[in-house]
């Protein structure tokens, strides 16, 4: 499956091997390059061949500045210009803690 989930992103550095047992076996923790200045992927569908699609989420570790509205790097909420656009409007934040 990681060469299908490199296909969303920018670039695929590794991902842990010895990470396929217990209870920790329907995880895959990858490492990968990214541009920051993108929206962050909450994940994908990945199919194989004509079979049924299976969600694939993605969570982020390590983030600095993170905007839940949305989902860029650099700004916290309170600075995301969304916020600013939309003034008499509540926004519904795209991202939760379980993505970072």
């Amino acid at each position: 499956m990681t060469w299908r989930i490199e296909d969303f992103i920018e670039k695929f550095i590794s991902f842990g091997e010895s990470q396929f047992e217990g209870s920790w076996e329907a995880y895959m923790k990858i490492r990968v390059c990214m541009e920051v200045g993108k929206h962050l992927k909450v994940g994908t569908t990945l199919r194989k061949g004509k079979r049924v699609g299976h969600h694939v989420g993605f969570k982020y570790e390590k983030l600095p500045s993170f905007c839940f509205v949305c989902g860029v790097i650099g700004h916290a909420d309170r600075f995301c210009p969304l916020t600013y656009e939309c003034e008499n409007t509540v926004l519904e934040k795209s991202y939760g803690w379980d993505s970072k």
